[in-house]
């Protein structure tokens, strides 16, 4: 199983956002949220906050497979529009 596969994105409608959000998750734990309340075309890119528990949060992470789940969350925020 590649680690790509490892790469998971859950949509969600979080009450801080007008718009949809897509939460990017690598083996299990979380990276980064992708929002879209500045307009389709001024995506913003979120981070947890590092003090977080290591145990739910991935601090590093290998840029070709980051490149890749960012990728993906934006597709699943568009597939439907």
């Amino acid at each position: 199983m590649s680690i790509e596969s490892e790469i998971e994105i859950i949509l969600s409608s979080d009450y801080q956002y007008e718009q949809l959000v897509a939460e990017i998750y690598i083996a299990g734990k979380y990276v980064a949220l992708l929002n879209q309340d500045a307009g389709s075309d001024r995506l913003r890119i979120e981070f947890a906050n590092p003090k977080l528990d290591r145990n739910h949060v991935v601090n590093s992470v290998s840029l070709d497979l980051f490149m890749v789940a960012v990728e993906r969350a934006k597709v699943r925020l568009f597939e439907d529009k």
